[in-house]
């Protein structure tokens, strides 16, 4: 069966003059001449995306879009009517978002954070931004704490962002274990940290605990190395704001990895700041 919004590996069953004509064995496709690889022959194997165009037929293309159905992708609003926004997903027909899959009316030229689906009823690919329609809500069997995923931010809230987690799960990302830009959208790694009650998911973007504070080690010794004198005026006593500025992490990250690291006899600690032990 041809998968409508996704790539699909389909045979050369016939050559006409506008195009190819491709199949699974059960049903065809066109996939228009400008698109069609220069040499091809009955038989031949081709990998196309497949989609409907602006008439609703379904047509092959080898165009690569933004993003595929099941993935969410951060994409342009390019037109908005009495139906819906239109976004522009890399290919000649725009993405349709409906008024009703829509956290917010989407404006044009603004960038919004979606997931693909293919809409049973319309026999097209669509989008959304109602993640809570898409993503389920953790299970006790999917994560244990620390399991590493990926992670992708959807939205800002006051606490964080809101994150999908290995494209199935909702999560939450706190505003106190970022330290470092966060771009909507965008593929991560995370941490769970937490299942909580509610079967909602906390993570966070570095591992907890001692395995977490071992990778940071080099960070600390990275940054002594490069400040004059193998010095820094920051030690476990200094404000949480100037740890966090200088060496993105909590003061109470911070305070368990100096501790490692002058335990290792790799830094000296007093009253002035930390500096690197030179042999």
């Amino acid at each position: 069966m041809i998968e409508i919004g996704k790539y699909n590996k389909l045979e050369v069953a016939r050559i006409v003059s506008f195009g190819l004509y491709l199949t699974d064995g059960e049903e065809d496709v066109l996939l228009p001449e400008k698109y069609a690889p220069k040499i091809a022959k009955v038989g031949d194997m081709v990998d196309v995306f497949v989609y409907t165009d602006s008439e609703d037929r379904i047509i092959a293309t080898t165009e690569t879009p933004f993003a595929m159905v099941g993935e969410i992708a951060k994409l342009r609003v390019v037109d908005v009517n009495r139906v819906g926004a239109f976004m522009d997903w890399g290919l000649p027909k725009d993405l349709f978002v409906p008024f009703k899959q829509q956290r917010e009316r989407m404006e044009v030229g603004e960038d919004y954070v979606v997931k693909l689906l293919f809409d049973e009823r319309s026999n097209r690919v669509m989008a959304t931004n109602k993640f809570s329609n898409q993503l389920i809500a953790q299970c006790a069997s999917d994560f244990k704490i620390g399991d590493k995923v990926e992670i992708q931010p959807l939205y800002k809230i006051n606490a964080g962002y809101i994150v999908s987690i290995d494209k199935i799960f909702s999560g939450m990302l706190y505003n106190s274990d970022i330290f470092c830009d966060i771009a909507l959208g965008e593929k991560m790694v995370g941490y769970i940290t937490k299942l909580r009650e509610d079967k909602k998911v906390d993570v966070a973007l570095r591992k907890a605990g001692l395995e977490g504070a071992e990778d940071l080690k080099p960070i600390i010794v990275e940054k002594l190395k490069e400040a004059k004198n193998n010095f820094i005026a920051l030690n476990t006593k200094s404000s949480p704001e100037d740890i966090k500025k200088y060496f993105k992490m909590s003061k109470k990250v911070f305070k368990k990895v100096v501790g490692m690291l002058y335990k290792e006899k790799i830094i000296e600690v007093n009253e002035k700041g930390i500096k690197l032990i030179t042999k």
